[in-house]
């Protein structure tokens, strides 16, 4: 995560996500983190002083960790763990709205941001929807805290499996509560863009991490169909993931944790695009009047810039990238060897199949090729770490 401190991120030397998308994104990341520690961080920190708390007294008690409690003495104690965790007292249902309100505003702040125009306030009211959801979330939490509170008696052992396995129902809500966090972050940052889509006449365009799922990233590079809804088939694996938003999938996240956002594309109107971005004709002629020959020239640079990036086909560059990361196997150590290997050997035989094409039009080199059948005949290609940004 980002501090004020910190230097602004860089993306990698050979990323096609232009440089303030990818600052964005850190913003949002940040933004994440901070949700999920406001939220989940009371719990975690009374159930951390807890655990450590009859962690101390079980030495004293028993004399060891592993030492077995037995007769009156594990009674009491045990009693005592379960009025401890009765008397845990959490309440997210604030924290949670709170961010997903300000994500949904620093959405709308990038999204003005990225299509080139001054930032407008727009209203971003939280659909009921949303409401429904955090109160379920705060229900499930307390729910697992209170079976950890039951069953705290009921259990013999070593420390480990009393303490800390009455505590686990406990952390399993911190984990909720966190989850819930992040996914109502990304699902509201991407709304709030979304909002200013629609202000602007813009198209929303799905854009994955590299290391993304083999469902996210068959999702890069794409806009939604007629009925404002992204395919919620696509994937590179063997089949779509089973879990779908209510409504649809209008934008990401594609799935808890989930780490692709959307911006917004105008599609390849050079002239309109440079005009939405900036008036450098006014720019260059303003500095040339002032007599200002440094300002003239990064106007005349930016302007060159402007044009190359209008020019851009991001949509299909993304595509390409996500064919890439498939067929060298770049994924997060949560994706199994195996996901990955399939979906490589999948993508192979489609591209063999066009004529060493690839699904977005990308000519496949023969080396990468090469390099991804040698992997998955030797059974190595699997889910590998994505390179040093």
């Amino acid at each position: 995560m980002s501090s004020a401190t910190s230097p602004p991120p860089r993306p990698p030397s050979d990323s096609v996500v232009p440089p303030l998308i990818f600052r964005h994104d850190a913003e949002a990341l940040a933004l994440e983190d901070e949700a999920a520690r406001m939220a989940a961080g009371p719990l975690r920190n009374q159930l951390d002083d807890m655990v450590q708390e009859f962690r101390l007294r079980w030495v004293r008690e028993f004399g060891t960790l592993r030492t077995k409690g037995d007769g009156s003495i594990l009674l009491r104690l045990l009693h005592d763990l379960a009025q401890a965790l009765s008397g845990v007292s959490f309440d997210p249902h604030t924290a949670l709205l709170d961010y997903a309100t300000r994500a949904q505003q620093l959405g709308v702040t990038q999204g003005f941001t990225e299509a080139g125009l001054e930032a407008a306030d727009l209203p971003t009211p939280l659909p009921l929807a949303t409401h429904t959801y955090v109160a379920g979330v705060v229900a499930a939490a307390r729910d697992k805290v209170a079976t950890a509170a039951r069953i705290a008696p009921t259990l013999t052992g070593t420390f480990n499996q009393t303490v800390v396995t009455a505590a686990t129902p406990a952390q399993h809500a911190a984990n909720i509560v966190d989850r819930a966090a992040r996914t109502l972050t990304n699902e509201h940052l991407n709304q709030g863009i979304t909002t200013v889509a629609d202000q602007v006449d813009g198209t929303p365009l799905w854009i994955a991490e590299r290391d993304a799922c083999v469902h996210c990233l068959a999702l890069s590079g794409h806009t939604p169909g007629p009925d404002g809804l992204f395919d919620a088939s696509a994937t590179f694996g063997k089949h779509p993931l089973g879990w779908l938003p209510e409504g649809g999938l209008t934008g990401p996240p594609r799935h808890p944790r989930c780490r692709c956002r959307i911006t917004i594309w105008f599609g390849h109107d050079t002239a309109g695009a440079e005009s939405i971005t900036h008036d450098w004709a006014g720019a260059i002629a303003e500095a040339r009047a002032n007599g200002d020959v440094v300002a003239e020239q990064a106007a005349h640079t930016a302007a060159a810039a402007a044009r190359r990036s209008a020019a851009y086909d991001l949509p299909a560059a993304l595509r390409r990238e996500a064919e890439r990361s498939v067929l060298k196997g770049w994924a997060l150590p949560s994706e199994p060897d195996s996901v990955r290997t399939d979906a490589a050997d999948r993508l192979l035989t489609r591209i063999t199949n066009r004529a060493g094409y690839s699904p977005s039009g990308w000519k496949v080199p023969a080396s990468v090729k090469k390099q991804t059948q040698r992997r998955i005949d030797k059974g190595t290609h699997g889910a590998t770490p994505f390179p040093p940004r």
